[in-house]
């Protein structure tokens, strides 16, 4: 069995926040939007088969905790400079990693730590 598209759900206190950080800073695209008086709420592409709900909710009723994203490109250095000259604040610079990928790191609106990695080549790895 295979799942045609894994959404993940981001309860947010920090709705506006976290659009502006995924849609202008992360580049994202948004799928729908949605909005009633008790909340309201954004999908957004990261990928054909992967999405992000943006669902803000005041008080936010579940904290983040344990959650963090990794995000698999083709060229981790070129994220990171594309990033950083759109002003995202990077938390962890680019490195290799022993586990044989590079990747960097950063952190949303909402506390959730983004790793973007792509895979070492295997005679670095």
């Amino acid at each position: 069995m295979q799942a045609d598209r894994i959404i993940v759900i981001l309860h947010t206190q920090h709705y506006e926040a976290s659009v502006d950080f995924y849609t202008k800073q992360l580049g994202m695209k948004m799928m729908s939007e949605y909005e009633n008086p008790k909340r309201q709420g954004m999908i957004l592409a990261a990928s054909p088969s992967i999405a992000i709900e943006l669902y803000g909710v005041d008080p936010c009723p579940t904290p983040v905790s344990g959650l963090e994203l990794s995000i698999e490109v083709e060229d981790v250095d070129a994220w990171h400079a594309e990033l950083e000259q759109h002003g995202v604040e990077i938390a962890r610079a680019p490195q290799d990693n022993p586990w044989g990928d590079r990747s960097f790191g950063l952190v949303d609106p909402n506390g959730v730590k983004i790793w973007f990695f792509s895979p070492l080549p295997s005679d670095t790895a």
